[in-house]
């Protein structure tokens, strides 16, 4: 805003000039009047200008603020460019950061916090647990697989127990013959259902049906 001048004669024919600025605006910043206290170009001093690129930029009480434009989040005293829906220091929102758990990162998704664990731990509501990818239950061969209620998990497969001779009753069991019910049982064949038949020949059959040697002598039970 402009000043109004009293001009007058001065010693040695100078002519000098007394500039009045009106209310509110009560200093001279090159022969304009303005207020220190909320001009963006003179703010709290004389050429003092707000500026910050991709904001909105203030002077209140002398000191000079901003406000990002969308898109854009504050970053020491300038605006940068962020994705809020992926940016795990501003998820959601400027300034909001997704906390970092032990033995994995932090991540951020449709602007929601999330985890990602290290190998060998898999997520637990807020946190990175150590499991074992070829026997947990819940996370059998990668995190959150879970086998069914009465499968297992081995060698980080699930697998019915019930009826798999390679894994019957537990993982690793293998019946030579069929598995029933988490229980070895015979071929069904020349030894009937309750034993095994170790070479077709129907006097080698034995009770023991994960215990025959090559030859079809029966050993020690399982």
């Amino acid at each position: 805003m402009g000043a109004s001048a009293t001009c007058y004669l001065a010693e040695g024919g100078r002519t000098a000039c007394h500039y009045i600025c009106p209310e509110g605006y009560p200093e001279t910043c090159s022969g304009s009047c303005v207020n220190l206290s909320d001009d963006i170009n003179h703010c709290g001093a004389c050429g003092n200008t707000c500026h910050v690129d991709n904001a909105d930029n203030t002077c209140s009480g002398g000191s000079c603020d901003f406000s990002c434009h969308t898109g854009f989040c504050p970053s020491d005293s300038s605006c940068v460019s962020v994705d809020l829906s992926t940016d795990p220091n501003n998820c959601g929102t400027c300034g909001h950061t997704c906390p970092i758990p032990v033995n994995g990162t932090a991540t951020c998704s449709g602007g929601i916090c999330g985890i990602s664990c290290n190998s060998g731990f898999c997520p637990s509501g807020d946190a990175c647990v150590s499991v074992d990818l070829n026997s947990d239950h819940d996370n059998c061969g990668a995190c959150g697989e879970s086998c069914s209620i009465t499968w297992s998990c081995c060698d980080g497969v699930c697998v019915n127990t019930r009826i798999e001779p390679e894994n019957c009753g537990r993982c690793g069991k293998v019946c030579l013959g069929l598995c029933k019910a988490g229980s070895c049982s015979g071929f069904g064949g020349l030894c009937g259902d309750s034993m095994v038949d170790c070479n077709g020949d129907r006097s080698k059959c034995c009770k023991d049906w994960d215990a025959c040697l090559n030859n079809g002598i029966c050993i020690m039970q399982y």
